[in-house]
């Protein structure tokens, strides 16, 4: 897999009580981060920057940068040392690793980096599932999600290196070639099987149903539908993947969100490779659609791919 050249992944590394945390480790979301971005860059020979927010009132980042700009040992200081000791074996197994430590809000801040240091890959780590809410908890994600310009792993705490099965899901929009690419790349590179699903949508059939439509017309609909969504789902295997008779193809049917789900959890998928929506406003496009209902919801790690580059 050679798609990622310089990556960088975010960290939190406050403590209940402190800034900064005293313990040598990460708190196990962050450190699900940090793990899949040091061997994400492992395999793709990438440099890797790990960076660090601290968000406090701006009074006392005032004080803290004045005695920074003096030479003296600040919570900054404290923060790069940590990330320093945290990436150490990583340095030493020979990979390029930068760190860094700034105030201000996390997602803002790796937004900023992503633009300004070329970024072609984020990597941030998510909590478990709410049982009240089932939303993807976390702002950083999120906001990672709806407008990061590049490729966001959300790495899921628990997950190993190990991957047998990769699905994407894709539709026939602007996303699909940039999935299609990224996940057959990963699953030749780990050596995984690579399932491509897309859901065939009857959505009009209600309003065929109203306009007191008989079974042998809905039954024809279907057959149009299904025998389309064929056509194009071939023609775009046939022209994003290399091998695409290495894929298995899997056309669907049913809710698109709930069938995704179905699938995805039925195949045991260690990885999951699904694009948002197209290139307009994603703050809009993002809500009810297909992705913003899936997402939250799947338990396997998530690369998340924008159309930018198909």
């Amino acid at each position: 897999m050679d798609r990622f050249k310089n990556v960088v992944v975010g960290v939190d590394l406050a403590g209940k009580q402190h800034l900064i945390a005293t313990a040598h480790t990460l708190d196990r979301f962050s450190q699900a981060a940090l793990d899949k971005a040091i061997w994400v860059a492992k395999r793709n020979g990438a440099a890797l920057h790990v960076l660090t927010t601290i968000d406090i009132d701006p009074h006392a980042e005032a004080l803290i940068r004045r005695d920074a700009a003096a030479g003296k040992r600040t919570v900054l200081t404290q923060a790069e040392e940590r990330l320093d000791a945290l990436t150490a074996d990583a340095v030493a197994g020979g990979l390029t690793v930068t760190t860094h430590a700034d105030f201000g809000l996390p997602a803002r801040v790796l937004l900023a980096d992503v633009r300004d240091n070329g970024r072609d890959l984020v990597v941030v780590g998510t909590r478990a599932r709410s049982t009240l809410r089932r939303r993807l908890l976390g702002s950083t994600a999120l906001r990672m999600l709806l407008h990061a310009p590049v490729p966001t792993w959300i790495a899921r705490e628990g997950h190993n290196d190990v991957f047998d099965t990769v699905v994407a899901p894709i539709d026939f929009d602007d996303a699909a070639p940039t999935i299609l690419r990224l996940a057959e790349s990963f699953a030749r590179d780990v050596d995984a099987t690579l399932h491509v699903v897309h859901v065939v949508d009857y959505s009009a059939e209600h309003l065929l149903r109203a306009g007191d439509a008989d079974d042998e017309t809905i039954a024809e609909y279907h057959r149009e539908r299904r025998s389309d969504a064929s056509r194009r789902f071939d023609e775009l295997l046939v022209l994003h993947l290399q091998n695409p008779d290495a894929a298995k193809k899997h056309l669907l049917a049913g809710a698109v969100a709930e069938s995704i789900l179905e699938f995805v959890a039925q195949a045991a998928a260690d990885l999951v490779v699904v694009g948002t929506a197209g290139t307009r406003g994603l703050d809009d496009a993002f809500v009810g659609d297909t992705a913003e209902r899936v997402l939250p919801h799947l338990d396997t790690s998530l690369l998340i791919v924008k159309p930018t580059d198909s």
